[in-house]
């Protein structure tokens, strides 16, 4: 092997490190508070809200995230994203906006009682 492919493949591995550590920088802030910020939602226990529908996320919307699943649920329904309030708190969720942007949600599940 050339001495100039060797100190080639001895770079492989730096080139790799330097790729991941580059991955797992945040995204960067678009100085748009209506875009860096979490949105509040408000839900009642059992309510369904479709995020798409809601205009604050360019969709189709995919990779949703919810901290705690005993709050909110997601999955998917014919018209998208869609957040399920399953019991009282509050949690942050998020999504990825169809132009790779994270869109973040701060969700407070009230039960129907303590409208």
């Amino acid at each position: 092997m050339s001495p100039t492919r060797r100190s080639r493949l001895a770079l492989l591995p730096v080139l790799v490190l330097a790729a991941a550590a580059a991955a797992a920088e945040p995204a960067p802030r678009t100085g748009d508070p209506r875009v860096d910020e979490a949105l509040p939602l408000r839900l009642e226990v059992g309510q369904i809200v479709e995020v798409c529908k809601g205009g604050t996320i360019l969709c189709p919307a995919q990779a949703p995230i919810c901290d705690d699943g005993d709050v909110v649920a997601w999955s998917f329904g014919p018209e998208g994203l869609l957040f399920t309030a399953v019991g009282p708190g509050e949690t942050l969720c998020s999504a990825e906006a169809a132009n790779r942007l994270r869109r973040v949600w701060r969700v407070t599940v009230v039960s129907r009682a303590s409208r």
